[in-house]
C-alpha cells in the first residue's frame, strides 16, 4: 500500500518526502504534521513499494523505518544510495537498534531518529538535512567548476579521500592516519550527533579498533590541530552523548 498526502496549501512545497513505515497510523499522523510544514509526503508501507515509488517519482528525502516486512530498511537504504545518490535518507529505529543505525550510516544514510520521538525533533532533522543538502550541492558545483577532484567539504575545510589530504582555505593540515579516518567519518555526516558506540562501530567496519582512551586521545589531537590551523576545533562534544561536526562552534 502507498498513499500520497495532499496539502491544502497547494504547491508551496519545501521538499518532497517518501515515508516508508509499516505502521500506517503512525505514518499518517507524521504525514499530516509534515504537510502542515509544507512537505509533500508519499507513504509506502514496504521496502518493495518504496523502491517502486523511487523509480517513478522524484523525492528530496527518504524517511525509512529499519524494521519493515519483507525487504528490510537496510536493504532499501543500500539500493537507494546506489540508485539515487542525491537522495537524503533519514533512518528510524527502535531503542535497541543502534547497530542497525550504524550500518545504515555506513551505507550512506544521512541521519537517524530513535523511537519514540517528538515531531519537533523530526522537523529539526528534516530542516537540517535540507540545509546540508544545499551546502553539499554548492560545494560540489564549486569543486567541479574549478576542475579539481571531488572532495568532501564542510565550509572551508576540505578532505580528499584520493590523496588523503586535508586543507583549510588552501592551507594543508597534517594529520595522522587515525585522525584522518575520524575526520572523514564526521565530514560524511555533518551536523549529525554520533555516539561513542557509533564511532567505534563505523571505525571497526573499516578495520580500525580503538579503546575508549585511544579514541578520546585521537579526537583530542584532531581538535587541537584543527584549532591551531583554523581557529576552531570543528568537532563539538555533546555531553553524555557523543560528538558532531559544527562549523560555527568554538571552545
Amino acid at each position: 500500500m502507498q498513499k500520497a498526502v495532499s496539502s491544502p496549501k497547494g504547491d508551496e512545497w519545501i521538499g518532497r518526502v517518501l515515508l516508508v513505515e509499516d505502521d500506517l497510523e503512525l505514518a499518517s499522523a507524521l504525514a499530516r504534521r509534515m504537510e502542515q510544514e509544507y512537505y509533500r509526503v508519499t507513504i509506502s508501507n514496504s521496502g518493495e513499494l518504496a523502491i517502486q515509488e523511487l523509480s517513478k517519482n522524484y523525492f528530496d528525502i527518504l524517511i525509512l523505518d529499519i524494521l519493515l516486512p519483507g525487504m528490510s530498511g537496510l536493504e532499501v537504504c543500500k539500493i537507494a544510495v546506489q540508485g539515487w545518490p542525491e537522495l537524503a535518507i533519514l533512518m528510524i529505529t527502535s531503542l535497541g537498534g543502534v547497530e542497525d543505525v550504524v550500518n545504515g550510516l555506513e551505507l550512506g544514510a544521512d541521519d537517524y531518529l530513535v523511537k519514540p520521538f517528538g515531531f519537533a525533533e523530526l522537523k529539526a532533522r528534516l530542516h537540517a538535512i535540507l540545509r546540508r543538502g544545499d551546502r553539499a550541492n554548492e560545494n560540489k558545483s564549486l569543486a567541479r567548476s574549478s576542475g579539481g577532484n571531488e572532495v568532501d567539504k564542510f565550509g572551508d575545510l576540505a578532505l580528499s579521500p584520493i590523496d588523503r589530504s586535508v586543507t583549510y582555505r588552501d592551507n594543508t593540515i597534517i594529520l595522522r592516519p587515525r585522525e584522518f579516518e575520524i575526520l572523514d567519518l564526521f565530514l560524511r555526516r555533518p551536523g549529525v550527533v554520533l555516539t561513542r558506540r557509533s564511532v567505534e562501530l563505523i571505525l571497526q567496519n573499516k578495520g580500525t579498533t580503538l579503546s575508549n582512551a585511544t579514541l578520546d586521545w585521537h579526537i583530542h589531537q584532531l581538535r587541537r590541530k584543527l584549532q591551531a590551523e583554523t581557529g576552531r576545533p570543528f568537532i563539538k562534544t555533546i555531553y553524555c552523548v557523543g560528538w558532531c561536526l559544527d562549523e560555527n562552534w568554538n571552545d
